[in-house]
């Protein structure tokens, strides 16, 4: 006789978790940890409609068919009683891991706008509301919807373009936007859209010094081939990178920060861009600021980093020290660990020389182009 072994199903008490112990959780319960507050959000979001598209129409003053703002923003600037559970959403995301994550919604706009029918007759004006979901560790995205109870209730187990396309949409995500030369807290990152590469006071920054004195490593040129995040995301393009003088001594973490990136232990890095589904394939002017020095130098520096497409908490962090294939060797043997965060691979990494003998043939940073399947791009020095 064979007896059948009970199996026991283990439940995910996703109310239990705070910011700080959430952080040491399965991923399976960050993502539905993530996935519950955002939900809970966007469930504020769908309540308060005629407020919030009203709010979000007066800030989008360039009518941008794909326009992010802060949920903190919303909140404070509607009317809208105090909420014990929707502050706990708002406060979920902060000081996790030691980062801070700003909700926000993305309004995008339908391509094709089109009369949805609902089963009793009626249009239906409602948004989608569309949320992460990681599948096998691919990205993809849900579809919800208001129901007569004023709840979410999910509608599309996968939003696909070509289907879903004519209906408005409200995609509910996680972004850092305000830790980067813009307001954090309340009103973090009202349009992350405004984060450009301009170098001029966008992610790469502005520079400092007189422009006769500096010489500025630019991205000038570029081209994303591959989008590497589903519908209705838009691939966040983004650089993390250093220099050493000379060869290193040792290997070990990152290196000397210049303009275009953070601190050694963000693995978020700067963004270079938003890119939006049909830029793919297209040529774009970057200009942005990699890194500037005194332009009558000729320092034996090594520039290296990793451009690549970065995904919010809970995306894991790629490029640690057990990811050999990841590092950055130098000529002598020792390398440079650079993290990410990332669901996808990184689209480039390099290390350059700006030493002008460059004896060990590396590629030089002056001139300098490269492409893949994934990415094309150059640099350029100049004031």
């Amino acid at each position: 006789m064979i007896r059948k072994m009970k199996t026991r199903v283990t439940q995910i008490d996703i109310e239990e978790f705070t910011a700080s112990s959430i952080s040491s959780a399965r991923l399976e319960q960050k993502l539905k940890y993530k996935q519950k507050h955002l939900k809970n959000l966007g469930t504020w979001v769908s309540k308060n409609l005629p407020e919030v598209k009203e709010l979000a129409s007066r800030m989008n003053s360039e009518d941008s068919d794909y326009f992010t703002i802060s949920i903190y923003h919303l909140i404070n600037n509607t009317a809208t009683n105090d909420n014990v559970e929707l502050q706990k959403s708002l406060d979920a995301f902060l000081n996790l891991e030691d980062e801070n994550w700003y909700p926000s919604v993305t309004f995008i706009k339908p391509n094709t706008p089109s009369i949805q029918v609902r089963v009793d007759g009626n249009q239906n004006d409602k948004p989608i509301i569309a949320l992460e979901k990681i599948v096998n560790g691919e990205q993809t995205y849900e579809g919800y919807e208001q129901n007569e109870l004023d709840e979410l209730e999910l509608i599309y187990e996968t939003l696909v373009e070509e289907e879903h396309s004519s209906r408005e949409m409200f995609l509910m995500e996680l972004s850092q936007c305000g830790e980067d030369g813009f307001s954090s807290g309340d009103d973090a990152f009202l349009n992350c859209d405004d984060v450009i590469a301009d170098g001029n006071g966008g992610n790469g920054g502005s520079g400092s010094g007189s422009t006769s004195t500096t010489a500025r490593i630019r991205i000038n040129k570029m081209t994303v081939k591959q989008h590497k995040e589903r519908w209705p995301g838009r691939s966040e393009v983004h650089f993390i990178g250093f220099t050493s003088t000379g060869l290193p001594v040792n290997s070990g973490y990152c290196g000397d920060n210049i303009a275009g990136s953070l601190n050694c232990y963000n693995p978020n890095g700067k963004r270079i861009d938003r890119f939006k589904r049909r830029w793919i394939g297209d040529e774009r002017t970057m200009n942005y600021l990699v890194k500037e020095d005194p332009s009558a130098a000729n320092p034996d520096h090594y520039l290296f980093y990793r451009i690549f497409e970065q995904d919010s908490w809970p995306a894991p962090k790629k490029g640690k020290l057990e990811d050999f294939d990841e590092h950055i060797y130098f000529p002598n043997g020792e390398y440079r660990i650079i993290e990410y965060r990332s669901w996808q691979g990184s689209y480039d990494k390099q290390l350059l020389s700006q030493n002008y003998n460059n004896p060990y043939e590396l590629p030089f940073t002056n001139g300098f182009s490269a492409e893949n399947g994934d990415i094309k791009y150059n640099l350029t020095r100049g004031q």
